[in-house]
């Protein structure tokens, strides 16, 4: 089976290492095909710290890790049709 997870957020900078760490608890870093996380327009530092977030990830999954930077806020609704889209 294959399927991507899709995660739209929006000025969560402080809470993606939270999230990293749920998702390897979660086991779906082992079973889905890649992530996909949607920065919806944030004004904070959540597009600079997606791009780190891959190098969180652990070497042994395989997932593709995609981080998605829109340049406005669309709200979650569009956040994760584009997430969708990609």
């Amino acid at each position: 089976m294959s399927f991507s997870v899709v995660i739209p957020t929006c000025n969560m900078e402080s809470y993606l290492p939270t999230l990293v760490q749920s998702l390897k608890d979660s086991g779906l870093l082992s079973v889905a095909t890649e992530i996909v996380i949607v920065d919806d327009g944030s004004t904070d530092g959540t597009a600079a710290r997606l791009a780190q977030l891959k190098n969180d990830l652990p070497v042994e999954h395989r997932v593709k890790f995609r981080p998605l930077i829109l340049p406005k806020t669309l709200g979650r609704f569009f956040a994760r049709l584009e997430g969708a889209r990609a």
